[in-house]
């Protein structure tokens, strides 16, 4: 008896050790195939490159409008309750701040709602009192 004790509690740890080993080929193999995908790192920031906007005036614009001036980039929507208004409130009034000097900045809003943010919308939205640009008469 104590052999057969002995000979069970063998093959139960090498059925153990088999499953394990199987487990952790699957969660490797898993892992290197779900990073296939990725991009690797160059050390360098993937940014730039081409785009193709509307404006508020329903003109086309792409990255060129960003070539030879300090551009400060917003992103938001038109429906935006407190942080666009606010944050473009504060984007013209450091722009005032700069006085002459805000000739060699833009500040380009960028909806990410492009479905409701029609050219009318953007123009209406940013042409309010305490935004960037010329003000609503």
């Amino acid at each position: 008896m104590p052999r057969r004790s002995v000979l069970l509690f063998a093959g139960a740890c090498i059925v153990f050790a088999a499953v394990l080993a199987l487990v952790t080929m699957v969660v490797v193999t898993g892992r290197e195939g779900a990073g296939a995908g990725e991009a690797t790192s160059t050390g360098q920031p993937l940014v730039g490159g081409e785009f193709h906007l509307v404006d508020q005036d329903g003109r086309p614009v792409d990255q060129t409008m960003l070539d030879g001036k300090w551009s400060l980039v917003f992103f938001g929507f038109t429906y935006c309750p407190e942080f666009c208004p606010t944050t473009l409130a504060e984007l013209a009034a450091v722009q005032q701040r700069l006085g002459a000097q805000a000739d060699d900045l833009q500040i380009v809003f960028i909806s990410i709602d492009p479905q409701r943010d029609t050219p009318q919308a953007l123009k209406d939205y940013l042409s309010s009192d305490g935004f960037p640009g010329e003000p609503s008469a």
